[in-house]
Order: structure tokens, then C-alpha cells, then sequence
């Protein structure tokens, strides 16, 4: 099992921090392996058995199956009888099926959230400002700060909308994204330029603009989806390998 998780996708980040501060075994072992499999550290199509996944986490065997019903139920991994749990594959009709979705949710959370940020602007301007600095990534550490910074952005908006359904599923589906950019890792540590400019989208909050802030909501997903086909999916490296699943 591949152990590098130098650079953590944003998700995977806060999994392993709801690891950190869950109050039972059970949930320790779900985030943690969800934060492993998001991370790409437990790579998609990995057969891996019970007891390999108790020697990886440290934890016990009622931990451990407890963990894996949920991420069966989850859709992230599947069982296979008597020979353990396969990690879920990631298919280009999983992503695109994702991202039209985003494009739905995205811009109507970011309308929830209009008018309630003011307590946090200066802070998200400080981030948008790492988000989109003047030179693209020059290496992973770059990459990974953009990243992080926009992960937060995106996190915080979320909670501003105060809607538990909307923040839920948003959520999910950032998960589901965020293991692609980690997924690239296995075949590329090349830097990728993902600077997205979040200031418009900040802007329209704080002024209270719904449709401005729709629209500059939807920009931003159409922005990531770009980088995402064009420089992860399209990669000839990516398509070869055994990463991603067969459609």
C-alpha cells in the first residue's frame, strides 16, 4: 500500500481530523480509511482483506468491519467475499456526472450563502489571494498550498449557507473530485496550475448579489473542470494506467 501522504488533498485532511477527534474506534477507522482511499494512498481497484487494513490503521477487527460497512454503503468500496474489499474505481463518466452536478449545486449554495460571510471576508480574501497568486505552481508544495487555500474557501462558503442538505452533498461530491487530483499523484508529481480567482465569488457574497454570485460560482466549477480533463484526464499517462476503472 502506497504510504505517501505528504500532500493531502483538502478533503482528505478533514477526514483525518474527524479521525483525530472521533469518540469511537468504529468512526476512527471509517475516517481514516475514507481519508486513505480519498487520498489515493489506498489506490482505486486495490484488493485489500481485513487483516491488512487492521495492520494499516492499528485498529481492531469489530473497528474495522464496522468501518467498512459504511464505506460499502458509501460507494466507496465493494465487498468481495471471502477475499476482503476492492477500492472503488474511478471512471471519466463517474467525474463528468460529478461535475455537471456541481455545476447545479455549486452556484445555488453560493446564493444560500449570500450576506453571510462578513464575519469571515477578510479572511477569505487573504485565502483567494494564495488561491490565484501571480505565478503558477512550480512545484508540488506550490500545487498543494493553492489547493488547500481554495479547499478552505469552498468549505467556508459552504457553511455559511447554513443548510445541512446542501452542505452534505456538496461535500460528497468535493470528496469524490478531490480523489482524482490525489489519484494523479501514482503516475505525476509535476505541478498543475490550478489557480481559480474566488474574488468575484467573494465579493458577490459580501455585497449580498445572489445572481452575481451564482454566476461567479458557476465560472469557478467550469474552471476546475478544465483543469481537470485537460491536464488530469486527457493526460495520455492518467488513461493508461491502471487508476482509472474501465467505463
Amino acid at each position: 500500500m502506497d504510504e505517501h501522504r505528504s500532500y493531502s488533498v483538502p478533503t482528505a485532511l478533514n477526514a483525518r481530523s474527524l479521525a483525530a477527534s472521533a469518540k469511537t474506534l468504529a468512526d476512527k477507522a471509517f475516517f481514516l480509511i475514507k481519508a486513505d482511499i480519498i487520498d489515493c494512498v489506498l489506490p482505486p481497484g486495490e484488493l485489500l482483506s481485513t487483516q491488512q487494513l487492521m495492520a494499516h490503521t492499528g485498529l481492531g477487527l469489530s473497528a474495522i468491519r464496522a468501518a467498512m460497512e459504511r464505506l460499502v454503503a458509501g460507494q466507496w468500496v465493494t465487498s468481495a467475499p471471502n477475499k476482503g474489499y476492492r477500492i472503488d474505481g474511478i471512471t471519466i463518466k463517474d467525474v463528468i456526472e460529478l461535475y455537471d452536478l456541481s455545476e447545479i449545486i455549486s452556484p445555488q449554495l453560493s446564493r444560500m450563502s449570500c450576506g453571510r460571510i462578513g464575519d469571515v471576508y477578510d479572511r477569505l480574501i487573504s485565502l483567494a489571494e494564495i488561491a490565484c497568486g501571480p505565478q503558477p505552481a512550480r512545484s508540488e508544495e506550490d500545487e498543494h498550498r493553492v489547493l488547500l487555500a481554495s479547499g478552505e474557501i469552498l468549505r467556508t462558503i459552504r457553511l455559511a449557507s447554513n443548510n445541512s442538505y446542501a452542505i452534505s452533498l456538496t461535500q460528497q461530491i468535493t470528496e469524490r473530485l478531490d480523489r482524482v487530483v490525489a489519484a494523479r499523484r501514482h503516475y505525476s508529481q509535476a505541478p498543475i496550475d490550478f489557480r481559480r480567482d474566488f474574488r468575484p465569488l467573494i465579493e458577490a457574497l459580501r455585497d449580498n448579489q445572489p445572481d452575481a454570485a451564482e454566476a461567479a460560482s458557476r465560472a469557478n466549477v467550469h474552471r476546475m473542470r478544465s483543469i481537470v480533463i485537460d491536464h488530469i484526464l486527457r493526460a495520455e499517462s492518467f488513461a493508461n494506467s491502471r487508476i482509472l476503472a474501465g467505463m
